[in-house]
């Protein structure tokens, strides 16, 4: 059998390109790779901001519901008002026992400072006072938007100056900044029923 140099040769050159990648292979691959990095990318991202909104959105829910509670329980328990001023502020009396157990009057507020943006609780405030020093009571909650108290008999809503016998509930709304969308509030509402006030349902006379 005769042998010809050059067709070994154009063998091995055959066998060296079927066993490599062209460079437009590898562009494409490249390429491929960019686009799925770049998705990988862009769901990450989004994991990570519904994660921050999930965290923030908890956060307040729990700052907004420990507030509400405390406010819930201070209005439930009032036994007098003795100043309302706007829609932001109360100053009341509910009984309390003192350190030998003896149930005793004090003088509570509840008030909105619109400065600090805080709803603060007042203690053992003087009953003949309409104006309260906004950073001398304990913060419930900060960054409030705003707060509000309404009053209510029955389904109608009360004038400022009432007999407390007719109030059968407080309407309260408490909206709050939130931290991770600006111009955005998280709102919570509810209404708290009298329990020492000598109301019956609420019903008008």
């Amino acid at each position: 059998m005769a042998f010809h140099p050059g067709s070994c040769t154009n063998r091995s050159r055959h066998l060296g390109n079927s066993g490599g990648f062209t460079f437009i292979e590898v562009l494409l691959s490249l390429v491929l790779m960019a686009i799925l990095a770049s998705i990988f990318g862009m769901g990450l991202v989004a994991a990570m901001e519904g994660y921050d909104f999930s965290r923030a959105n908890t956060n307040v829910s729990q700052k907004g519901q420990l507030a509400m509670a405390r406010v819930i329980r201070e209005l439930t328990e009032l036994s007098y008002i003795h100043h309302i001023v706007g829609e932001n502020t109360i100053i009341y009396q509910r009984i309390q026992d003192n350190a030998s157990g003896i149930p005793t009057p004090r003088n509570f507020a509840i008030q909105f400072s619109a400065s600090d943006q805080t709803l603060r609780l007042h203690t053992d405030v003087e009953p003949d006072i309409e104006t309260l020093i906004p950073d001398s009571g304990d913060i419930l909650v900060n960054d409030v938007q705003n707060f509000a108290l309404q009053y209510h008999q029955g389904e109608n809503l009360l004038a400022w100056e009432f007999d407390l016998n007719l109030l059968s509930t407080i309407q309260i709304r408490l909206n709050l900044n939130r931290p991770d969308a600006p111009g955005r509030t998280q709102n919570f509402v509810t209404l708290v029923h009298m329990r020492n006030t000598d109301n019956l349902g609420g019903a008008a006379p």
